[in-house]
């Protein structure tokens, strides 16, 4: 599950009605009061008036995620090209037949356009629209430590996303839509330092 945490109690009664929804839609959510909150989760300072628990909401390792579907493309026999600049395609009979690399030329049957927000800048190379917009989350991470949340949660107040696993967590806040800018803003990551205190 999840919690989103508030600290001020208008503001979780302001979303009693949000509450009540996903309830008639069958989509597991309660009120915990602050006691409630304060022994789920003991990381959490004091002063906390409730939450509302997403009790079927789920969490996963990206990481994790990614590797594992790699391994899968893999295992079924089809080819990663890691760190290889893609220079061109050759197509006929509206396919692609081969995808031309600095690592040199591959024919395949299907190909699989991976590359996050660069997709789109690939894809008009072939005439297509992906509507991806690149955006760059701000986090982070920290090993397990005592006295660690342990327990995923969102700071409503505070804008922050606190993902725990077993051996860490992750602290997460604003989203930047910068276009294809590799660099971090450190006036963002103030923020998220000073929003995680």
């Amino acid at each position: 599950g999840l919690l989103l945490v508030f600290r001020d109690a208008r503001a979780l009664a302001a979303e009693q009605d949000y509450v009540e929804m996903l309830q008639r839609l069958q989509i597991g959510a309660r009120v915990l009061s602050g006691a409630e909150v304060g022994a789920r989760e003991p990381a959490l300072r004091s002063g906390v008036a409730g939450a509302i628990e997403h009790t079927g909401d789920a969490m996963l390792r990206p990481e994790r995620l990614i590797a594992g579907l790699a391994a899968r493309v893999q295992a079924l026999g089809g080819v990663i090209e890691s760190g290889a600049r893609i220079e061109g395609f050759d197509t006929g009979d509206a396919r692609i037949a081969t995808v031309r690399t600095t690592r040199g030329s591959f024919r395949a049957t299907q190909v699989l356009l991976a590359l996050g927000a660069w997709s789109p800048l690939l894809a008009r190379r072939l005439g297509l629209h992906i509507p991806v917009q690149p955006g760059k989350g701000y986090s982070m991470t920290w090993d397990a430590q005592p006295g660690a949340p342990r327990t995923p949660l969102v700071l409503k107040e505070r804008s922050v996303c606190v993902t725990a696993w077993e051996d860490g967590f992750r602290l997460g806040s604003t989203m930047e839509f910068s276009g294809w800018s590799e660099g971090l803003n450190p006036v963002r990551l103030a923020a998220l330092r000073r929003a995680a205190g």
